[in-house]
């Protein structure tokens, strides 16, 4: 398969869409938008991941004296884009972008809050960091990007608290105002991360989130969401080229994946998956049962019952309503956010934290509309789940 950009994304097709999150990166790569640290966030499987790297490997070296160092934290991959001079390094046990990462992996829990931490390991100031700006000849008058995807990955953070997160990438913030070395200053360095959306909404040992304390820092947010309609009918239209799909089969593949995920493309090789090995009902229902279960204890913990939780969030969904004028009450939104139940949307996909709800999935606003309306979900076979999605 031939991509204009010669890049192919992990479904095995080109890259399509995105185009306002692309100029959104373009803007911060020049210097136009200028965030010390840029979260980006969205619900699973939206596609956070595969932009950043679809960025870095297509777009980012058109920059000069820009440099990105990326890393897939899940995955254990560390690619060095080397600006304008077009070259990529990937990582592998001797590379350098390897060696930074099997640094981060080694740091010890609960005490990455010092600039020996995170921030430091991502460019191993002692070797790696010095090693690259040599190798490379970069002049502190360049600019390095240092890209962490799935940063609440990192194996490091399996014991440690909420609190101790918040404070490394406060950490990474606040050390980008001081001083790097003499070769590399600090003010010349910026950060990106992804994160889940619980990571962005869960709160430190004041109670207060995320996104609030970083304000402070310099810190920005750009949201990822649901793809729009043609982009994510480009992409299932490479899919089933690729596949070998005849038309009809596309047809029921693009309104199953709409109508249980959305148009989130991380879901459509699992959905085509469940499909082809006829597990897709017997997968549905586990879903539906996992969910509804959640959905009762988490009411319970909050004094509601099942209906009267169902009822506020499908009002939350269909009237767009900051969730506060809803009666939903922060730590209940916390605990639906935490579960990825739902997630917060904002108006502008930049700079802004969302007060409006949407579901994770749409399975699941079909699901919630059910449960306030009193009903049961009985789905015995994939006509009658097709049936509930279309009715409902």
């Amino acid at each position: 398969m031939k991509c204009p950009d010669n890049y192919i994304t992990r479904l095995g097709i080109c890259f399509y869409g995105r185009e306002k999150e692309l100029e959104i990166l373009e803007k911060i790569f020049s210097g136009e938008y200028d965030p010390s640290l840029l979260i980006v966030y969205g619900p699973r499987r939206v596609g956070k991941s595969e932009l950043l790297r679809y960025f870095t490997t297509t777009r980012s070296k058109k920059f000069r004296k820009v440099y990105s160092i990326y890393f897939d934290v899940k995955d254990r991959v560390g690619k060095i884009l080397l600006g304008s001079i077009g070259v990529s390094v990937y990582g592998s046990s001797k590379t350098s972008a390897d060696k930074i990462l099997n640094l981060i992996k080694s740091l010890p829990e609960a005490s990455l809050s010092t600039l020996g931490s995170i921030a430091q390991a991502l460019l191993e100031i002692a070797d790696v960091g010095r090693d690259i700006a040599r190798s490379l000849k970069i002049s502190r008058y360049s600019k390095i990007f240092i890209i962490a995807d799935e940063f609440h990955e990192l194996s490091g953070y399996s014991g440690s608290s909420v609190a101790d997160r918040l404070k490394d990438l406060r950490t990474i913030a606040s050390s980008i105002s001081g001083t790097f070395n003499s070769e590399i200053p600090w003010s010349r360095i910026r950060a990106i991360v992804t994160v889940s959306e619980g990571y962005v909404f869960a709160r430190d040992e004041e109670n207060k989130y995320l996104w609030q304390r970083l304000m402070g820092y310099r810190a920005d947010y750009l949201f990822v969401g649901e793809m729009d309609p043609k982009s994510f009918n480009d992409v299932l239209k490479n899919y089933c080229s690729l596949k070998k799909y005849d038309e009809d089969k596309c047809r029921e593949l693009e309104e199953l994946v709409i109508s249980i995920a959305g148009r989130l493309p991380g879901w459509i090789s699992d959905i085509d998956y469940y499909i082809k090995n006829n597990m897709l009902v017997d997968k549905v229902r586990e879903n539906i049962k996992e969910f509804q279960d959640i959905m009762r204890e988490t009411a319970l913990r909050h004094g509601l019952d099942l209906k009267t939780l169902a009822k506020k969030l499908y009002e939350a969904f269909t009237s767009g309503k900051d969730f506060s004028d809803l009666g939903i009450e922060p730590s209940l939104l916390d605990d639906l956010i935490k579960m990825n139940i739902v997630y917060r949307f904002p108006e502008k996909i930049y700079g802004l934290i969302g007060r409006a709800l949407k579901p994770q999935i749409r399975l699941y606003e079909t699901a919630i509309k059910l449960f306030a309306e009193g009903r049961s979900i009985d789905i015995y076979s994939k006509e009658d789940l097709i049936k509930i999605l279309r009715e409902n």
